[in-house]
């Protein structure tokens, strides 16, 4: 039994009072969710500490932003230039973290959880399979199977390459893996992008498939994304597969995106939309009691940045298209704007 005045078990640092003992109506689930994303966002803003980790960081920066400039944004190459950073270059700095965590006060659940967490998984997979809200994929290198929760807006044929940094999870039966931001998808029908990987590692040298990738994560980037601007697709920097939101955040999005439907947006540009959606829940850490609300905000963001065209919308209009208040459609609107933005007007 936690007592009002105990800290808190989400590990925010605050008395338990002060902290989840507000949050009423919220699930177990969702407050694991809460901690584990409140560990990996507070890892990225400071598992970088000391100059010479600074030095090494801004070294990698340079190289892939020299390797990756003409596939995707600089924001896009910042990202996965700090994933590989600090989950694969660096993986010793990410088990001090979790070593931490677990020597603090975190949910029992959180804590089974982040047992398993030593090792993040670099997933290089095929598409196997997939149902309405799983996929199902082989990685090409170890032939382990993994199955990760899906966008049922997107169409995926077997066959396809998936690529990016996950950690395990299976809280929920359907599934094993935790995305920590988003996954490439590359079609590759023919199996020559699969045997161009392959023959690269082999040649490597490597046996062990965490030391290919360490290695030879800029290459194997490269490789991905030259395919994709071969076949001058125009979703380069986004990830297709869905982040580890909550099931409210994806309500948000679909309830969000139901309406933006309706008028002539391109899809590449709905995808960044959501794909920056995801960050600002990785780093904002919303509270949603009504994904109405928050789906509003995100709809009158695109609306602002002119996602919509021509097309006139009020914030009268915009809140009661959602059945929402007005003031708390705008409390998000500013904020992921800032994260919508500059995508946008690339």
């Amino acid at each position: 039994m936690i007592g009002r005045n105990d800290p808190c078990p989400c590990g925010s640092g605050k008395k338990y009072k002060r902290c989840c003992a507000s949050k009423t109506g919220i699930s177990n689930e969702q407050l694991v969710d809460e901690e584990l994303r409140r560990i990996i966002s507070g890892y990225f803003e400071n598992g970088i500490s000391l100059p010479a980790e600074f030095a090494e960081y801004d070294r990698y920066e340079r190289q892939w932003r020299s390797g990756l400039g003409r596939f995707i944004s600089g924001k896009e190459i910042g990202r996965v230039t700090g994933e590989y950073y600090l989950f694969i270059a660096r993986r010793d700095l990410w088990r001090s973290r979790v070593l931490k965590e677990l020597d603090g006060t975190v949910r029992s659940d959180t804590r089974r959880l982040l047992q398993h967490w030593n090792d993040p998984i670099v997933l290089l997979a095929k598409v196997k399979g997939f149902t309405e809200d799983t996929v199902t994929v082989e990685q090409i290198l170890d032939k382990d199977t993994y199955i990760l929760p899906l966008s049922p807006r997107n169409e995926l044929k077997e066959g396809d390459i998936f690529f990016g940094i996950a950690l395990y999870d299976d809280r929920k039966p359907s599934t094993n893996a935790y995305l920590i931001n988003g996954l490439y998808r590359v079609s590759d029908q023919s199996g020559s992008m699969q045997r161009n990987i392959v023959e690269l590692a082999e040649s490597s040298g490597f046996t062990n498939s965490f030391d290919f990738y360490n290695e030879h994560m800029l290459d194997v980037y490269k490789t991905l994304l030259s395919r994709v601007r071969e076949s001058d697709s125009e979703e380069v920097a986004v990830p297709d597969i869905e982040t580890s939101l909550t099931e409210p955040q994806r309500e948000v999005l679909e309830i969000a995106f139901a309406k933006l439907d309706d008028f002539q947006i391109e899809e590449s540009m709905k995808n960044r939309l959501k794909n920056d959606f995801e960050m600002f829940c990785l780093k904002e850490e919303p509270i949603i009691r009504k994904p109405e609300v928050l789906a509003a905000s995100l709809f009158k963001t695109a609306h602002e940045i002119g996602m919509l065209g021509d097309v006139q919308f009020t914030q009268t209009d915009a809140a009661k298209l959602f059945g929402v208040s007005v003031s708390a459609m705008m409390k998000n609107v500013d904020t992921l704007t800032s994260y919508v933005a500059e995508v946008v007007q690339k």
